[in-house]
């Protein structure tokens, strides 16, 4: 219901002036003497009313919070809907109070601002009569100040608001205007020069260490010791796999009564007669170890011939003279180069003579 321009609404918003102060009362007779000290000023008057308080004046009625967001004008309606388009920029944001009260003339901070919503203090109230001479009457005391208006500030905060002088003002913002018309598209600016890389970022704290394997199994719902936590990482056993090839042929053993001809191919073999008298003519292709059993008797007769790559060691046990005396033929007799044969033939008397012992 209120018309006029952004000054008559400041000057609106200050309290009326406060009424005049009641007369100091007369001082008591005295006898006479000189003029006694002019009295002290009266008491402040009382405070001028606030903004709200003037709202109510002037018809209104509501609550603080009411008169506040009176303060605020109704949005526009909304326009046409426009074509189709890119963005609009953002409208400005409205003015706030402050800047209102700075179009109008006015300059200072926003504390100034604040203190100028407050009403200008009352009249000094009128002196009081002079009393007759007499002795000089005690200084009377100073009047209390009336108590300060609330500030609008605070009114806001008594409404049930929180926050700053700066929230505060920033809530006496108009609501954002509508968005402009889209403006037409303008040209592709040519590509800006490429930015320089940034400084390394600082590196970041070391992580909590993770859980292990084991508290992960527990935390699934399992329960046991380590012990039972690595035997359930066990598999079950799988199947039997498929039988591989046959393998090459283990050392032998030959078994002759007492007269033999053979060829040895395998890596170790052991030749055994068990007759009276042993003859042996004994091919070897591999690189073997030799091993030749005798039994009693006389006329035993050892022939080997080495057709292998490398050398042939030949054991010979128990080469027997014609009186069946042991001739102590053991232990490595021979060993045989690749290509060569060895002859061993036959012990004739106890002193282990041999009729021939020889490699070809």
């Amino acid at each position: 219901g209120n018309s006029g321009t952004v000054a008559d609404f400041l000057a609106s918003l200050k309290g009326d002036p406060g009424q005049d102060g009641a007369d100091g009362a007369d001082g008591q007779d005295g006898q006479d003497g000189q003029d006694g000290a002019p009295g002290q000023d009266g008491q402040d008057g009382a405070d001028g009313k606030s903004a709200y308080e003037i709202w109510l004046d002037a018809g209104n009625s509501g609550t603080v919070a009411d008169f506040l967001a009176s303060l605020k004008g109704d949005p526009g309606q909304d326009g046409a809907d426009g074509a189709d388009g890119q963005d609009g920029q953002d409208g400005a944001d409205g003015k706030s109070a402050y800047e209102i009260w700075l179009d109008a003339g006015n300059s200072g901070t926003v504390a100034d601002f604040l203190a100028s919503l407050k009403g200008d203090p009352g009249q000094d109230g009128a002196d009081g009569a002079d009393g007759q001479d007499g002795q000089d009457g005690a200084p009377g005391q100073n009047g209390q100040d009336g108590a300060d208006g609330k500030s609008a500030y605070q009114i806001w905060l008594d409404a049930g608001n929180s926050g700053t002088v700066a929230d505060f003002l920033a809530s006496l913002k108009g609501d954002p205007g509508q968005d402009g018309a889209d403006g037409a598209d303008g040209q592709d600016g040519q590509d800006g020069a490429p930015g320089q890389n940034g400084q390394d970022g600082a590196d970041g704290q070391d992580g909590a260490d993770g859980k292990s394997a084991y508290e992960i199994w527990l935390d699934a719902g399992n329960s046991g010791t380590v012990a039972d936590f690595l035997a359930s990482l066990v598999g079950q056993q799988g199947a039997t796999g498929a039988t591989g090839p046959q393998g090459p042929a283990g050392p032998s053993n030959l078994n002759f009564t007492h007269t033999a001809n053979t060829t040895v191919s395998t890596s170790t073999t052991t030749i055994t007669f068990s007759a009276a008298r042993c003859s042996a003519k004994i091919t070897v292709t591999a690189d073997v170890g030799l091993t030749i059993n005798c039994s009693n008797g006389a006329d035993n007769y050892i022939w080997v011939k080495n057709n292998g790559s490398s050398d042939v060691d030949v054991v010979i046990n128990h080469i027997y003279d014609s009186n069946n005396n042991d001739c102590n033929v053991e232990g490595d007799c021979e060993a045989i180069p690749a290509g060569k044969t060895l002859e061993i033939g036959f012990c004739i008397n106890a002193d282990g003579a041999f009729v021939t012992s020889k490699i070809l």
